[in-house]
């Protein structure tokens, strides 16, 4: 049987981003102050985002803006994001000129845990409503063509019928 490898090289991954969609305990104005003591120490930069030209109440009744960040939390040492909304806290890797991704158990995973903790101790989640992780990554030939895959659950009888699974293709 043939090993399948631990780590591509050249590494393909040019973002990843980890995000919780959630329904709020406390108001939509009052998520960012909650969470800006607690992120602002690691991450000392901050970016206010587009999306808060788009007056309240059309951000909070557009489908396509409710899960929008309002704020990105940064810093030149870090090479994580952590945005933040009113209804999403979601923690962003892109690639740049200066770094490749480093990894999921070697960097990214332990960056991960400590800003969710973060994000919990701040109290501000009565209900997940979606968990997603998204990795773009391109590649110079096409991976499908050689490819075998398979999707699966913890109850494979299941898969399907109450989640949602997309692997997207683009075609040029």
């Amino acid at each position: 049987m043939k090993q399948i490898p631990i780590k591509l090289e050249p590494t393909p991954i040019v973002s990843a981003v980890i995000e919780i969609k959630f329904t709020p305990l406390v108001p939509n104005e009052a998520v960012f102050g909650i969470m800006y003591p607690l992120l602002s120490k690691e991450y000392k930069k901050l970016n206010k985002l587009p999306i808060l030209q788009v007056p309240n109440d059309i951000r909070d009744r557009d489908p396509n803006l409710i899960f929008a960040p309002h704020y990105e939390f940064f810093d030149e040492d870090e090479i994580l994001k952590v945005l933040v909304g009113p209804r999403v806290i979601a923690i962003a890797f892109n690639k740049t000129e200066s770094n490749e991704y480093p990894g999921w158990t070697e960097c990214i995973e332990g960056k991960i845990f400590n800003i969710y903790e973060k994000v919990f101790s701040g109290k501000i989640i009565s209900k997940i409503d979606r968990f997603a992780i998204r990795y773009t990554d391109f590649f110079k030939s096409n991976i499908f063509e050689n490819t075998n895959y398979e999707v699966s659950s913890g109850n494979k009888n299941n898969l399907g019928l109450n989640e949602k699974v997309q692997i997207a293709r683009n075609f040029k």
